[in-house]
C-alpha cells in the first residue's frame, strides 16, 4: 500500500519546518567559535596583551569560498560585521594555516596594543571570508575599561619600585663614595615617588568630590 502525502499534510510539514527553532537547524556558522582573553582594566597609553582562539567543528568551514581572516576592533558597540563597526583596528589578519576540508580547526592568535582615550570599549571580533566579508563567527562579550587613574597608579608603583631597588643597592654598597652617590640619588627618587603618588591620591579626591556634587 502506498501512502501519498496530501496537500494539507505538505502544508503542515512546511509550517512545522518554519516554526522549528534555529538551534535545531544547525548551520556551519553556529559551529564556529571565537574566544577572547583580554584584561578588564588597563591604563591609557599602556600596552596590554590580548589573545584570541578560533575553533570550528569538523567541516564547519568547508563552505568558504576564500581564505578566512580574523578582524578585531575596539568599539563602543559592535556592528553586524567588521566594516560596519566603528573604532580603532586591533587586528586584521588572514589566518595561517587555513582550515582543511572535513577537519576540525583550532588556532590561537596573540597581540599587544594600547588604547589612548579613557572610556569603555567592546572587543568586537569577527571571523570573515576574505573578499565578501561573510561572517562565520563573531564575539562581542569582552569589554575593556581604560582609565587615566590607572596611569597615575602605574607611575606611583614604578616610582616606589625604583626606590626599593635603590635601597637594596645602598645596603650592599661598600665604597663610601658610592654610598654617598646612592644616598643622593635615593633622595631624588623619594621626592619623585612622593610626587607621583600624591598625584594619584589627588586624582582620586577630585573624582570623589565630583561624584558628591553630582548627587546633591
Amino acid at each position: 500500500m502506498t501512502v501519498r502525502p496530501t496537500a494539507a499534510g505538505l502544508a503542515l510539514a512546511g509550517l512545522i519546518a518554519v516554526m522549528m527553532p534555529a538551534a535545531a537547524q544547525a548551520t556551519p556558522d553556529e559551529l564556529v567559535r571565537i574566544g577572547v582573553q583580554a584584561p578588564a582594566l588597563v591604563a591609557a597609553h599602556g600596552a596590554f596583551p590580548i589573545n584570541f582562539t578560533v575553533n570550528a567543528d569538523a567541516g564547519a568551514l568547508d563552505v568558504r569560498q576564500a581564505p578566512v581572516r580574523l578582524r578585531v576592533r575596539f568599539a563602543p558597540g559592535c556592528g553586524a560585521f567588521f566594516d560596519a563597526t566603528p573604532g580603532p583596528i586591533l587586528l586584521d589578519r588572514v589566518l595561517d594555516p587555513q582550515p582543511s576540508p572535513g577537519r576540525a580547526y583550532a588556532i590561537s592568535v596573540g597581540t599587544r596594543d594600547a588604547l589612548m582615550t579613557p572610556g569603555s570599549y567592546t572587543v568586537c571580533a569577527y571571523l570573515e571570508q576574505f573578499g565578501d566579508d561573510r561572517v562565520f563567527a563573531e564575539d562581542a562579550d569582552s569589554h575593556i575599561t581604560v582609565t587615566a587613574a590607572a596611569v597615575a597608579l602605574s607611575r606611583c608603583r614604578v616610582a616606589q619600585a625604583r626606590v626599593a631597588h635603590l635601597k637594596r643597592s645602598l645596603s650592599g654598597a661598600r665604597s663610601p663614595r658610592r654610598r654617598t652617590a646612592l644616598r643622593r640619588r635615593l633622595t631624588r627618587l623619594r621626592r619623585a615617588a612622593a610626587l607621583a603618588c600624591r598625584h594619584r591620591v589627588t586624582g582620586r579626591t577630585h573624582r570623589h568630590r565630583h561624584r558628591h556634587r553630582a548627587t546633591r
